[in-house]
């Protein structure tokens, strides 16, 4: 199972059960199918990410000769 898929059904772990309960309470407020709605929370969730390190990386940079220094940056 890539990341951005929706659990299989034959597929019965702690992590898949997690996905499809937040989803299956998601889709009956938003009024869209499970796996519609996982795809789009996947794709949101990566965006921000992508945001957010893009965000660190031009604040924090990256380290140089003192690390010290950058720990206390970050």
């Amino acid at each position: 199972m890539a990341l951005g898929d929706y659990p299989p059904d034959h597929i019965d772990t702690k992590a898949t059960n997690l996905i499809r309960k937040f989803t299956e309470s998601q889709d009956k407020k938003l009024k869209l199918d499970p796996e519609e709605y996982y795809k789009k929370y996947i794709e949101i969730i990566t965006e921000t990410s992508a945001y957010v390190n893009a965000y660190i990386q031009e604040v924090v940079d990256e380290p140089k000769d003192d690390i010290r220094k950058y720990d206390e940056k970050a």
